[in-house]
Order: structure tokens, then sequence, then C-alpha cells
């Protein structure tokens, strides 16, 4: 119940921003922030959720999305996640965990699971169909991960973004090898700001694409009726500068990008059950050498 009050703070502080001066928006969350809150917000923006906005208002932030960025993320929907997360070393700064900490929070997570499992299950789903449906929002992905990061699984990392691709999505797979969970950065700070802006790039210039159809189908429309609704007049200001920014950082939109079309929901397929069906190329960086990338659009 709180990610879901969290969700609905966080779009209205968007909605109040967008309708002063809109502007292209990329969700990124990092580690559990799609389980603790991000497929609420996307839930609230589609009206799959208790929490009721308006919808001219839910409109505007969706067609102000223009992009997405997972660092050590998506993670599964466990019952024990949350164990897991509470005695991973770096979470507690301790390389040996007290076994009395260990034992209590391995008791709690069974007790959980004897309580709320069917409950558990139902979420886990709704959870991978939520993520998965923000493909039809538009936008390019990148995602970043490592095959020594025990609490974002790669094995399931790559199923997701081989079910986004599948779906019709533009998305980025960065490998970084030797990189603990959230250390990407850390171990890889010129690839890792290479990549992020090569994604705020092409979401500016998809924002800027998005903006121009849609004020060219309030002009169609426009034929007929005298009044401009107020999420696409408030879109049509930020038309007035071609080169839009994010915070303060400007990007040169272009006009060969790919920008996703509406597609069907995930149905009922289990994410760690996902096979790979196309063998990925793989971009080796010179430097570092234990670098790895992988486009797909």
């Amino acid at each position: 119940m709180h990610s879901i009050h969290f969700a609905g703070y966080i779009l209205c502080g968007y909605i109040l921003e967008l309708k002063i001066r809109p502007y292209p928006i990329v969700f990124v969350p990092f580690s559990d922030g799609p389980k603790a809150c991000l497929y609420k917000v996307l839930q609230i923006i589609e009206g799959k959720c208790e929490v009721q906005l308006n919808p001219d208002d839910c409109q505007l932030v969706r067609d102000c999305i223009a992009g997405h960025i997972y660092d050590s993320s998506p993670v599964d929907f466990t019952s024990d996640l949350g164990r897991r997360f509470v005695v991973h070393p770096s979470v507690l700064k301790m390389s040996h965990l007290p076994r009395i900490l260990s034992w209590m929070a391995n008791g709690i997570s069974s007790s959980l699971d004897a309580l709320f499992l069917n409950r558990f299950e139902s979420q886990r789903a709704e959870y991978w169909q939520t993520l998965y449906s923000s493909v039809s929002m538009g936008g390019p992905y990148l995602i970043l991960c490592s095959e020594n990061d025990d609490l974002a699984p790669y094995q399931v990392i790559c199923n997701f973004a081989q079910r986004l691709k599948e779906l019709g999505g533009d998305v980025k797979l960065v490998k970084m090898n030797g990189s603990p969970h959230l250390g990407h950065y850390r171990l890889y700070p010129v690839d890792y700001k290479a990549s992020v802006t090569e994604l705020l790039c092409k979401a500016a210039a998809i924002f800027s694409q998005r903006i121009q159809r849609l004020e060219g189908e309030k002009m169609g429309f426009e034929g007929t009726h005298d009044q401009i609704s107020e999420p696409i007049s408030d879109l049509r200001k930020a038309t007035v500068n071609p080169h839009h920014s994010f915070r303060g950082v400007t990007f040169a939109p272009s006009d060969h990008f790919f920008t996703p079309s509406s597609v069907e929901y995930y149905e009922g397929r289990d994410v760690e059950s996902l096979q790979d069906e196309h063998k990925e190329s793989l971009v080796h960086f010179a430097k570092p050498s234990n670098y790895q990338s992988t486009w797909s659009a």
C-alpha cells in the first residue's frame, strides 16, 4: 500500500511540472526499484490501479515517457527478496553476516511463505506483466547488468530483455563483467556514461517526433473544434525549441530512431522459463576488455 501512495505522489509531481513545461521522461529504476515503486507508477498511468488520477493528466505523463534505464534491475518478484537484500553484504557493509541475524531473516521469510504464498505468486505475475506492457508507451530501453550480480541474476535480466524485444521494444543490454550489484558505474564510468548519453539522445529525438505527430493530429482535429485540450496544448509548447533537454543537458534530436508501437501485454509466461530464441551479437569495447554490449532494435 505504501508503494501505491508513493507512486501517486511521484506522478502528481510530474503532472505539476509537465503542465508548466513538458519535457521527455526517462524512468531509471535501480535494484529493487521496479518492485518498490515503478510498476505501480505504470499501473496508475494505465488506469489499472486503485489510485485513480485525472485521465488527461495520466495521458500527459504517458506522452512524455521517452525511455527506460534499468541498473542492476529488474529483480524477480519473490517472497524471500527482502530477506536476501537484508542479509546481503553490500547492504549491511559486513563481509560476514552474524549467524543469529541470518536465522531470524530465514525464519521470517519462511513464515511469510506459509501465510501469503498465493498472494506473492499473483503479485509476481502482475509485476512482470506491468513491466512488459511498458513497451506500449514507447521509448528505448537500456539495461545494465552483470553475471556477478547475485541479487539481480543475469539470466532473469536477459529473459526480461529478450521478452521486451519480442514485444517490439528497442533494447540495449550492457553486460559489465565483474561488477557487483549497483557497482557498474564505479567500475565502468566511461562506458556507463556513454551508454546513458546514447539513450538520452534517442529519448529526446523520440519525444520531439511524438510531439510533432500529436501536433499534426491536433491541427487536423481543430478544423471542427475551436478548443485545444490542455494536455496537447501543454505538449505543443515543447515544440517551440527543437532541442529538448533533460534537466539542463541538451540533446539534438535526429529523425531515424525506432518508436515501438502498441503490443499485446505479457500473458501467463514465467520470466525464468523464457528461452533465448536469438543468439545476440556482442560488441566488445577495446577498453576495458571485459565490458560487453548488445544492441537490438
